[in-house]
């Protein structure tokens, strides 16, 4: 048999009785520090949840564990401390192993540049290097600008280094994972635009490739005032 609880204008705790708004429609309300309303699980278990306005801000929190599940701050941002599900349903032709989105970020980065991991003597032109990056779930977009004063004297193959999180290495087959968009360069010798970056898994590293003809791009490809802009993409650990 179901109970109905019919409120009119109910006010408790705090001084200030009056109703909140000004069309007669029913209401409730709570004053306080910290007003909540309880849902107690009656069997006596442990999912117990309250309903408050803590600090500003409407919260649900887990009342045997004190974790907050849900916030919704005076802005109107909702915030979810595991992620937002969607439907387990697979609507295209793979299969499907995950549903929740449970990251999303942007940011900056600092991008440098190495000669087979070595540094000796490289600087930059600090006005016109930079980084940006977004990440959505498990993937992260990232874009940057490189200008250099001196490529410094080490030798090897060119590499992207401080990428913002290490890299997944989904693929046991090979160490290089994911590939990187078209490269536009500015000042170099015996490689054209159109180059790339590969990431190496479980790695914050990045490898750059001449994409014409297959080959790694090394220090005798690189000037004092080279000029990289780009983009990579991976998959976060």
């Amino acid at each position: 048999m179901a109970s109905n609880l019919s409120i009119g204008n109910l006010a408790v705790g705090g001084s200030n009785t009056s109703p909140a708004n000004s069309t007669g429609a029913p209401e409730v309300i709570l004053e306080g520090t910290t007003p909540l309303i309880a849902f107690r699980n009656e069997t006596g278990g442990t999912d117990d949840y309250v309903v408050m306005n803590e600090t500003g801000a409407f919260k649900i929190k887990n009342d045997t564990d004190n974790s907050t599940p849900l916030t919704i701050s005076s802005g109107g941002i909702a915030s979810f401390s595991n992620g937002i599900a969607f439907q387990s349903a697979t609507t295209g032709s793979g299969t499907g192993t995950g549903y929740t989105l449970d990251s999303y970020e942007e940011g900056t980065w600092t991008p440098t540049i190495s000669f087979d991991a070595g540094t000796t003597g490289i600087t930059y032109n600090t006005g016109s290097t930079d980084a940006i990056y977004t990440r959505i779930g498990n993937y992260v977009w990232c874009d940057f600008v490189v200008q250099l004063t001196s490529k410094g004297s080490d030798t090897g193959q060119m590499r992207l280094a401080g990428l913002p999180f290490t890299s997944s290495d989904y693929s046991s087959g090979t160490s290089l994972d994911y590939v990187g968009s078209n490269l536009l360069f500015t000042n170099v010798s015996g490689t054209d635009n159109g180059a790339y970056c590969s990431v190496l898994g479980n790695t914050t590293t990045g490898y750059f490739y001449d994409s014409s003809q297959g080959a790694t791009i090394i220090d005798t490809n690189i000037t004092d005032t080279t000029m990289i802009r780009g983009g990579v993409r991976y998959r976060v650990a």
